[in-house]
């Protein structure tokens, strides 16, 4: 289920909300610019970001523009953003061709999704990726 944003009239996808509260700093901003009064002049922005601590230290973050009405040429897009600092141990392979890398830990991921349906099919897909994530690992809520 969708819902409209309040100035723009756009779909907005439903919110998650994390179960873990007390290993998770979060922040999410949403940033309206609005030129004059003009609301067709509307751009919306949201970002957000949470930071794990545990043996290592690592922070998620997005940022998107929402829904645009269409692909890429209509200029929607989400960031995601993993940055595993210099204590979280990570690698990136790009069509299964390993990345260079600077040495151990210190890295950060960034992927960029074009288009409504690119985004929509992302926030989905890695919802259901963490909830396979975790029922592999056996992951227990605190």
């Amino acid at each position: 289920m969708t819902d409209q944003h309040p100035l723009t009239g756009r779909r907005m996808p439903p919110l998650v909300r994390s179960k873990r509260g007390t290993d998770m700093k979060a922040r999410c901003t949403t940033d309206v610019a609005l030129a004059g009064s003009r609301l067709a002049n509307v751009e919306m922005k949201s970002s957000g970001s949470f930071t794990l601590t545990s043996a290592c230290i690592t922070t998620f973050s997005f940022n998107t523009n929402g829904f645009q009405g269409g692909d890429g040429g209509h200029g929607g897009y989400l960031d995601i953003v993993i940055d595993g600092g210099p204590s979280t141990m990570m690698s990136v392979a790009l069509d299964d061709q390993q990345l260079p890398s600077g040495g151990d830990g210190d890295h950060i991921v960034k992927i960029r999704f074009l288009g409504d349906c690119e985004m929509e099919v992302a926030a989905r897909g890695l919802r259901l990726l963490a909830s396979q994530i975790e029922r592999a690992l056996d992951c227990q809520d605190e």
